[in-house]
């Protein structure tokens, strides 16, 4: 191995600071180690699979690896999810937390979700020309989605009719989520026991047919499966300016210059976008947690 294969060696374990010193230590090492190869040696090691598939190009495959380790922050992550709060709290609209990446980015059929992105454009150009009548509208709607409407439904119809007092059951649903958003690895059979148990709950409520749980996970699966293909099928790569356009939808008649905040900045559109082409390649779920230690994970796997 020549000197140059073992500094780079070196080189690959560094974090960014101590790594963009040792570059900068010396001509050979700026010139000869940290050259095009090496970093895209450094894009493989930390962002396997993504890197070659973004939306967004740069120039060299240093400025991309610099780009990504500026992006992917904590604190970009955590002034995307503070978003409804602000919404709530400075203006006259309800926005939902998000509880998945779908929530995030694609749920677009309801008012109180946030999710931006239109993968229904296509089904909506459809109707538009038919120029259908609302009531007519279900009629045209992807199968997928009469699928995944009916699911739930069926699932948690009873449990949405509940109302009054927390009952066993909502308290019950509420320690599964809660279970979910705590730490998704170490709890998963603990939130399995707890779903079974809820399952099982719901399902003496209702007149349809049993399913096992077993059946019930596997029809879940293939549905989120089915929706996330359709989903992948059915928007662009390249999202930045619809999730801009939220601005337009849920902030008329908010100032931006006086409710920037409220406003997806530059930064933490890159990181939509980043989330949207992870998504397209299969690198993360559309139901996979928004949890910045959880999809960090997944994305350097």
């Amino acid at each position: 191995m020549s000197n140059k294969d073992t500094l780079r060696l070196i080189a690959l374990k560094l974090d960014l600071p101590d790594l963009l010193n040792f570059c900068s230590s010396n001509k050979y090492t700026y010139e000869n180690v940290c050259d095009e190869t090496f970093w895209e040696m450094k894009l493989n090691k930390d962002f396997p699979g993504l890197w070659t598939h973004l939306t967004r190009k740069e120039d060299t495959k240093k400025k991309l690896y610099l780009f990504l380790k500026r992006i992917l922050t904590k604190k970009n992550f955590k002034s995307i999810l503070i978003k409804p709060y602000l919404i709530n709290s400075r203006t006259s609209f309800h926005v939902d937390n998000f509880s998945d990446l779908y929530d995030l980015l694609y749920n677009i059929n309801y008012y109180d979700k946030w999710g931006v992105i239109d993968y229904l454009k296509n089904y909506k150009k459809e109707l538009d020309i038919l120029q259908l009548r609302h009531d007519k509208w279900h009629e045209y709607t992807p199968m997928v989605l009469k699928e995944i409407q009916i699911f739930n439904d069926y699932i948690l119809g009873p449990y949405r009719a509940v109302e009054g007092p927390i009952t066993e059951r909502r308290e019950l649903l509420e320690k599964i989520i809660n279970l979910k958003n705590a730490d998704f690895m170490e709890t998963h059979i603990h939130i399995f026991y707890m779903m079974n148990k809820f399952h099982n709950m719901i399902l003496r409520l209702i007149d349809y047919p049993e399913m096992s749980l077993e059946e019930y996970i596997k029809l879940l699966e293939t549905l989120e499966e089915r929706l996330q293909n359709y989903i992948i099928e059915n928007t662009s790569q390249n999202v930045m300016t619809e999730m801009q356009d939220i601005s337009e939808d849920y902030l008329k008649g908010y100032p931006r210059n006086e409710y920037k905040n409220l406003y997806y900045n530059q930064n933490e559109l890159e990181v939509l976008q980043m989330l949207h082409d992870a998504i397209r390649i299969g690198k993360l779920s559309i139901f996979d947690p928004v949890d910045y230690n959880y999809i960090m994970k997944k994305l350097r796997s």
